[in-house]
This record gives C-alpha cells, sequence and structure tokens, in this order.
C-alpha cells in the first residue's frame, strides 16, 4: 500500500535504533553462554553417563560442521570459532 505524499512528515528522521553497546565482541559473548552451560551440561553428564558425552559431542561438532559447510557454500567467512555454533549444538 502506498501512502500518499500529502501524508509524508518532512520532520521525521529516520536512525537506527539506539542499542546498548558493553564493548564485548560476539565470540566473548558466546563463550561465556557455554560457560554458564558449563554446569548444567556436566550434571547431565553424570545423571546419564557417556551416552550422554556421546550426544553433546556428535551435536556440538554436527552444529559446527554444518553451519562452516553453508558458511563456505554460500562464500562467507567461517565463523564457527565464535562458538555460536557450539551453543547452537549444546
Amino acid at each position: 500500500m502506498r501512502v500518499p505524499t500529502t501524508m509524508m512528515r518532512s520532520d521525521l528522521i529516520v536512525s537506527p535504533s539506539p542499542h546498548v553497546h558493553s564493548g564485548s565482541s560476539i565470540a566473548s559473548i558466546y563463550h561465556n553462554i557455554l560457560l554458564a552451560l558449563l554446569p548444567a551440561t556436566l550434571v547431565g553428564f553424570s545423571v546419564y553417563g557417556v551416552s550422554a558425552i556421546q550426544v553433546v559431542c556428535a551435536s556440538v561438532a554436527s552444529a559446527m560442521l554444518a553451519e562452516a559447510l553453508f558458511q563456505l557454500m554460500l562464500r562467507r567467512p567461517v565463523t564457527v570459532a565464535d562458538g555460536s555454533a557450539a551453543v547452537s549444538g549444546l
């Protein structure tokens, strides 16, 4: 739907939303998330044993591999080391 030009206001300014930025990098944020998930993961390992370790290792590895492959296919820089894929797999 088009807005008639008579309804447009020229006193409005379009700009990006204000976001709080702490200076942390994306990689450090994801690594902090992984550290926060570590206690729950270790409890899961102690309750469910070796099978839980195998499932977590397989899911994290497959998420990291899939992200790397798709980034290579799309000719984008591979950002697996930032921890985002590991968080998704975990």
